[in-house]
């Protein structure tokens, strides 16, 4: 199964910058307990803290911050726990009660990338697909 998912992940064709919060929020983790690897690809962490791991993405809500296709493509297709954060507090709480986006949320992000198809995204967008703010 994983072959096929791999499959259909498009090859980045442009380096990946990091948000500016990525190291804050990574070192903010790690002085909690939390085991951090930067994986940058498809998403920024993996994460594990007392039995929980799950990935995170790092954003700023209010920047040029854009998700890849890719990246959205891996959060709407994985089994794994995903989480998008925005900052220290939040990407604690996300490993502390095991939070993540729940099946329902993968599956909007998966019929936006369907209706939208671009290549880039918005945090907005992201937060309209899950129906935040609604």
């Amino acid at each position: 199964m994983m072959s096929n998912f791999v499959r259909l992940l498009p090859m980045r064709r442009y380096a990946k910058k990091q948000d500016r919060n990525h190291t804050a929020i990574k070192q903010a983790l790690e002085a909690k307990g939390v085991e951090v690897i930067e994986i940058l690809k498809p998403l920024d962490l993996l994460c594990y803290y007392k039995g929980y791991t799950s990935f995170i993405e790092v954003k700023m809500a209010e920047s040029g911050s854009r998700y890849t296709k890719t990246q959205l493509m891996f959060i709407a297709l994985t089994r794994f726990p995903v989480a998008i954060v925005f900052n220290e507090a939040e990407a604690f709480d996300v490993m502390k009660r095991m939070l993540a986006l729940s099946q329902v949320q993968k599956n909007r992000i998966a019929e936006m990338i369907a209706k939208q198809d671009k290549p880039l995204y918005t945090p907005l967008d992201v937060k309209k697909a899950l129906g935040y703010g609604e």
